[in-house]
């Protein structure tokens, strides 16, 4: 009786409301992917500082005014742009752990590979991290420092830094982000030769490890 009356109270037009709901939730997701993809693809050929809203709500197929049911600005715009590619950098930290290589350069050949398939959102990480606006810049910087602390609980694993103190393998951790973050600004360039980035960052990487095996952590 009780489940009868609850189905009285809602009506008959309750699951066709619901799904409604579920159409709208649905044309809003897309819309907000359309406004990312369309300030990727703008932010290709001009600085993410330099792009209007006009353009990006344009690019996406919307008008402006309806730009602001998705973001409050383009900063916050901005700062889903760099989630999405901190997010793939993460993506492929994970790939190269689970590749298990042997060596820097197996290690290198995973990072260029992975580069490859989604070289748009990495782009905009590596060439807005240091002229994106306030909002976007520390955005970057809190997902690189929470990827550099997951690098550095790996290297902790390595016998020789096994004893080594926190902020020492934070900096060991920037040092090789660092190199891969170079490599990935090499490799998301339309001429970019794949073969020598790949070599040019593992020999980087054998110097680098070769003075962190050296080094004594105080």
């Amino acid at each position: 009786m009780a489940a009868m009356t609850s189905r009285r109270e809602r009506g008959p037009h309750s699951g066709g409301s619901a799904r409604r709901e579920s159409v709208r939730g649905e044309q809003k997701l897309r819309t907000r992917t359309s406004l990312i993809e369309a300030a990727l693809d703008l932010s290709r050929t001009q600085a993410f500082s330099g792009l209007s809203l006009r353009d990006v709500a344009r690019g996406a197929g919307i008008s402006p005014t309806a730009f602001y049911r998705h973001f409050s600005s383009l900063d916050e715009l901005g700062v889903a742009l760099a989630e999405e590619g901190m997010r793939s950098a993460r993506g492929i930290a994970r790939e190269i752990r689970r590749g298990e290589p042997k060596t820097l350069s197996e290690a290198m050949g995973i990072l260029a590979e992975q580069v490859r398939q989604s070289p748009d959102q990495l782009r905009f990480v590596v060439t807005e991290r240091y002229t994106a606006p306030t909002e976007v810049r520390r955005a970057v910087n809190i997902e690189m420092r929470l990827l550099a602390g997951e690098l550095a609980i790996d290297l902790a694993r390595r016998d020789q830094m096994r004893m080594w103190d926190s902020a020492d393998l934070t900096t060991a951790a920037n040092l090789i982000l660092s190199i891969a973050a170079n490599a990935v600004a090499e490799l998301v360039q339309p001429d970019a030769d794949t073969d020598e980035v790949v070599s040019t960052a593992t020999s980087s990487l054998r110097m680098a490890f070769v003075g962190l095996q050296n080094w004594k952590s105080s």
